[in-house]
């Protein structure tokens, strides 16, 4: 009894020490709501003007803010890679940084002039192809008659 002692204790601290340095991530994320960003614009001509800034509208302000935040929200535990199929430029984004999106939400076009190149230079190789293709059977086809006609 006094030997599965040790193996026992050495594996209850081995439990102890990872729960103890990765227990938070064993524990479900906490739910966060979201609010919009509320600013208090201030014109020096007018009373204080109570703004709602939403992602939607073009609205901008001329007079100075008189109270800014700023902030970030990362993901627990790990972040998640969302990589692109294939390399380019970025023609247009449509979601801003920290947007909730769902699969197969556009995120962003590509210029596509080079694969528009790319797609011309395969369809003319398949073009030439395909003649070869009916050249070599033409060929083919007259070889054939030539041996027909010796061996008869």
């Amino acid at each position: 009894m006094a030997s599965y002692g040790v193996p026992i204790g050495l594996g209850l601290g081995f439990a102890i020490l990872l729960a103890i340095l990765f227990g938070d991530r064993l524990i479900p994320a906490q739910t966060v709501d979201l609010v919009s960003v509320v600013t208090l614009s201030e014109d020096p001509g007018s009373a204080p003007i109570l703004a709602n800034f939403d992602r939607g509208s073009d609205s901008a302000f001329e007079a100075p803010v008189v109270f800014q935040a700023s902030g970030w929200i990362e993901p627990d535990p790990l972040p998640v890679k969302a990589t692109a199929l294939i390399s380019g430029v970025v023609d247009e984004v449509f979601v801003l940084e920290g947007e909730s999106v769902r699969e197969g939400d556009i995120i962003a076009t590509l210029v596509d002039d080079d694969a528009e190149l790319d797609l011309a230079t395969a369809e003319a190789s398949l073009r030439v192809t395909e003649s070869r293709l009916v050249s070599n059977e033409a060929d083919q086809d007259a070889t054939r008659a030539s041996i027909d006609a010796h061996t008869k």
